[in-house]
């Protein structure tokens, strides 16, 4: 009973001594002096309030852009030379860095281009550069939740050994155990040599757009991603486990060498993976032998316009599309044995919730949909006249006080109501003389 007893104190002890801080540079008593980090007195950067903390304490951050503080150190490269870095912020120890906003547009991270990149190079990659988020050697555990990733490079060309100059501008972790977590973010418009957005993570129910490259892999490598939309980025994912995503406006390929894949889309024109066609998305089916990506059954990849409207944005599935029942929980178990994850994950690192806030349930194997999203959206039809022939191509000469038209890459005129009025989604029928008409709502 004494040794119970304890045990229950020392457990008590711990429990205690977790801290939460609090940062808000916007409030006007906002410090980064050794006693803030309380909510009325909170500290003013990020970096502060990480320095402060202990390993399972948590940061919280109130909305604003931190584009203030960071953490500066230098490392020995391969290459024989002493690279000095600055990231915006620097991780050690295992926290919770958690934005208070639920949007993550309002909380920003925002890292910078070197004014005298090196080599000249057009991305702003040098070494005064700043990263946005960085996870050090050795440090696991850590999640970073609710915030945009953004303007962030890396302080060197090198691409491949120097983990430290050549990492990701957006959220670099040092551990290919892939036990440090972005979590319902957004990393937008990062560079590195490799890997531009994020390594060595696990990615979760996040938004990866428009994301650069000197060498390849803007979206990200070596990491693992489930419920993320990747959008506009130059180059592909290289060596990762991609679950449940949809990956579409590539610039080039989609995927690139021992890339693993689940329950995923890849749609729309500019995103090819390597060439292939729908017909290798058999089992366990590979790309030609430079390459050694996988992919389950339940992927869906082609031209195929499952989205309710891409041009705005909007990659949920409609009702009725191939992807509504092609994943499956089946493979999701697979997916997860594979990506080699603990079997406690840190507070807020739910894998089972989609982009939309489907829960999945581990224990069925029913079908699920492929993709970030796993609620299809029942689009209202209806039907559109038109006066005129649309050359191909072309966008109509028709406006109305009930709908505004917009064209996107995939041949369809997209009509967004206005007020209460329904979203129309319309294909162009070929015609003689390379014309088309828009002939009916299909949604």
């Amino acid at each position: 009973m004494r040794n119970m007893l304890c045990s229950l104190s020392a457990l008590a002890a711990f429990s205690v001594s977790a801290a939460t801080y609090y940062v808000d540079r916007n409030d006007p008593n906002a410090s980064d002096a050794a006693n803030a980090g309380t909510e009325a007195v909170p500290f003013a950067s990020i970096q502060a309030a990480v320095d402060k903390a202990a390993a399972g304490d948590v940061v919280k951050v109130k909305p604003g852009v931190y584009d203030n503080g960071g953490k500066t150190y230098s490392f020995k490269s391969m290459d024989g030379n002493t690279y000095t870095c600055l990231d915006r912020v620097r991780i050690s120890k295992a926290i919770t860095l958690e934005a208070t906003s639920s949007n993550p547009a309002d909380t920003v991270i925002k890292g910078a281009s070197d004014p005298e990149p090196t080599n000249g190079n057009v991305h702003g990659i040098g070494p005064n550069a700043v990263r946005c988020v960085s996870v050090s050697s050795g440090a696991t555990g850590v999640v970073v939740k609710g915030f945009t990733l953004t303007d962030g490079r890396a302080h060197a060309l090198t691409a491949e050994g120097d983990i430290e100059a050549g990492r990701p501008g957006g959220f670099a972790a040092s551990s290919s155990s892939r036990q440090n977590y972005f979590v319902d973010g957004v990393i937008t418009n990062c560079c590195a040599a490799r890997g531009g957005a994020v390594r060595y993570a696990t990615v979760v129910r996040s938004l990866i757009l428009g994301n650069t490259t000197e060498g390849g892999n803007a979206p990200g490598r070596d990491s693992n991603f489930f419920h993320c939309i990747f959008r506009q980025n130059a180059g592909a994912l290289m060596e990762s486990r991609i679950v449940n995503c949809t990956v579409v406006e590539t610039s080039g390929y989609a995927m690139d060498a021992n890339d693993v894949l689940w329950n995923s889309i890849f749609a729309l024109p500019g995103t090819s993976a390597h060439g292939t066609s729908a017909a290798r998305f058999a089992k366990n089916s590979q790309l030609p032998a430079a390459y050694n990506e996988t992919y389950d059954a339940n992927c869906f990849y082609g031209n195929d316009y499952p989205f309710v409207s891409p041009i705005q944005g909007d990659y949920r599935l409609r009702s009725g599309a191939t992807a509504e029942t092609l994943g499956s929980m089946t493979s999701f178990a697979e997916a997860i044995s594979a990506c080699g994850l603990p079997s406690n994950l840190p507070e807020g690192v739910d894998i089972y919730r989609s982009m939309d806030g489907i829960t999945l349930d581990p224990n069925s194997s029913a079908a699920i949909c492929a993709g970030a999203y796993q609620k299809a959206i029942e689009v209202a039809s209806g039907t559109l006249f038109f006066t005129q022939k649309i050359a191909a191509g072309g966008a109509p000469t028709f406006s109305t006080g009930m709908y505004a038209h917009s064209v996107n890459d995939h041949d369809h005129l997209i009509f967004t109501g206005v007020g209460d009025k329904p979203i129309f989604r319309i294909d162009r029928k070929s015609n003689m003389g390379g014309t088309y008409f828009p002939y009916r709502d299909d949604t």
